[in-house]
């Protein structure tokens, strides 16, 4: 699709930017006295079906997830390319394929854990994971679904299990990113490969694991190639991260292993990954029209429900705001 295709849906888009909650917002909610005053708060910013469900966390939930679904669903009616909007939701359907997999792993009904957004028959799938060896090699779900059981089976390892999907879900991101003439949006999943990256050497180093654990999850396609990590596997962490100081991610990672050195907390490494995609995915905002505009509105609204749930499970908890602060970290 020709970027001028998508001028309306920029200049619609624009306007929805202006509804977006600023930092002055956040901070209002997070310094509410008690409940009743965050519910007030809340529905002043636009969220007052979320806060009428405060009182029941599934309901919460619930509304925060329709209101973003509904917005997602609304871009998908403007019939421009399906991959600007794919990219931040197909994880929903790996997630998904996750919760069968472990469900007939553990011979539990998870049910509940499933998220009802894609057209995807996810009923379906979950028969045909319990049957036969009979699958559907042109879908996509099912062969990885049965790669995913046979991999327990052999391993015996529920983590492989989610490593496997996670997997062929940044392969998929990466193939939409390039069907795209949308630099800053391949520019971010490539950076959000390099994350996953990063994390899969850190587990493996962390867990005892050999080269070939980290050869066999390692994800093609980012910045990073593969052979850095590979070839680097047995240094320490502190000097692999020097090894990256020609990178975009070496910044965030330098902090991170620094705050890391000072009280051993792994969460630092999450923390400054979480900051380094929200800047990347952001990268894009001075484009005039294309598909740049709507990722950055969809993303920046994701995070903002990200934000307020985050906010309110410290609320719900009783969290102080300096704590609901510190949770939130650079988010808002």
């Amino acid at each position: 699709m020709k970027r001028e295709d998508y001028i309306m849906a920029s200049t619609i888009t624009r306007v929805y930017e202006n509804n977006l909650l600023s930092r002055a917002d956040f901070q209002r909610l997070i310094e509410t006295e008690d409940l009743e005053s965050f519910k007030r708060a809340l529905s002043e910013v636009g969220y007052s079906d979320a806060a009428s469900h405060l009182n029941n966390r599934e309901e919460f939930d619930n509304a925060l997830d329709n209101t973003l679904f509904s917005i997602y669903r609304d871009y998908y009616k403007m019939d421009l390319d399906r991959e600007v909007i794919d990219i931040l939701t197909s994880r929903y359907d790996y997630h998904n394929l996750k919760v069968l997999v472990r469900s007939n792993i553990s011979k539990k009904d998870l049910s509940h854990l499933l998220i009802d957004f894609s057209d995807y028959d996810f009923k379906r799938l979950e028969d045909v994971i319990k049957q036969t060896e009979r699958i559907n090699k042109d879908d996509k779900f099912e062969v990885l679904a049965r790669k995913a059981m046979r991999d327990y089976e052999k391993n015996g390892d529920p983590q492989r299990v989610d490593m496997r999907v996670d997997k062929a879900f940044f392969e998929n991101m990466l193939d939409e990113a390039n069907k795209l003439d949308a630099p800053s949006i391949t520019k971010y999943v490539k950076n959000a490969i390099d994350v996953q990256n990063i994390n899969t050497i850190l587990r493996a180093k962390s867990q005892k694991h050999n080269l070939n654990f980290l050869r066999e999850f390692l994800i093609p396609g980012g910045n990073i190639d593969e052979k850095v990590f590979i070839e680097n596997f047995n240094y320490e962490i502190s000097d692999f991260i020097n090894l990256l100081s020609g990178y975009d991610i070496y910044k965030n990672l330098d902090l991170a292993n620094k705050r890391f050195g000072d009280d051993n907390e792994i969460s630092h490494f999450e923390e400054e990954m979480s900051s380094f995609l929200a800047d990347s995915a952001l990268s894009g905002s001075k484009v005039t029209y294309g598909p740049e505009v709507l990722f950055n509105y969809l993303f920046r609204k994701e995070r903002e429900i990200k934000i307020i749930r985050t906010i309110a499970i410290g609320k719900l908890n009783g969290l102080s705001s300096s704590d609901i602060k510190e949770r939130i970290g650079e988010l808002a």
